[in-house]
């Protein structure tokens, strides 16, 4: 029971969650993308970060929420949708952390190299590093879209294994799963 209202306030903060972010980051998207603000580095990775974090928040906290009420992950529809699903659940919040990250250098030299902002803190520079980070950040979580998840066919049902491969480490899991062990222990009752 009280297993059972965990689960259901989870989901519900998920929702707020959700849509509060959501809200927040299309905020965030219109007002670096005003004309003034175009030229400074700043509110050009603040652009891109927003874009990521709308998608971090679409398929983490709606996951929660349809797991929560109705007992739904999406990432179990198909092993495809599987490995989508969790690789932009990694993809996007590395993307956004990393983001910060040179985000902040960026200010930092900004501040303390007067030449800085002139030579390297430019707009055409900061797209090449979004796309670098990106390039990066994609080849490290490119192992989700191979090894994880599968589906297997049993009494002409088919049954999908998210968060483990086929073939290595006798299926058990690889990915970290604290956000799923209370849902897990939720459905088994």
């Amino acid at each position: 029971m009280l297993l059972n209202f965990g689960n259901k306030l989870l989901g519900i903060v998920s929702l707020f969650l959700y849509f509060f972010g959501l809200i927040g980051n299309i905020l965030t998207y219109f007002v670096c993308q005003r004309k003034p603000l175009r030229k400074i580095t700043t509110f050009g990775l603040l652009k891109v970060i927003s874009i990521s974090d709308i998608f971090a928040l679409s398929v983490w906290n709606l996951d929660v929420f349809l797991m929560s009420f109705y007992g739904f992950a999406h990432e179990y529809k198909s092993a495809w949708w599987c490995k989508i699903a969790v690789f932009f659940q990694y993809f996007c919040l590395q993307y956004s952390a990393w983001l910060l990250v040179f985000l902040s250098i960026d200010r930092f030299m900004n501040v303390r190299i007067n030449t800085w902002r002139k030579i390297y803190s430019t707009p055409k520079n900061a797209k090449i590093l979004c796309f670098i980070i990106a390039f990066f950040i994609f080849f490290l979580n490119s192992h989700l879209l191979v090894l994880n998840g599968f589906s297997i066919e049993v009494n002409q049902t088919t049954i999908v294994k998210c968060y483990t491969p086929k073939f290595f480490f006798n299926e058990q899991f690889y990915i970290p799963r604290w956000h799923k062990v209370l849902f897990r222990k939720s459905l088994s009752k």
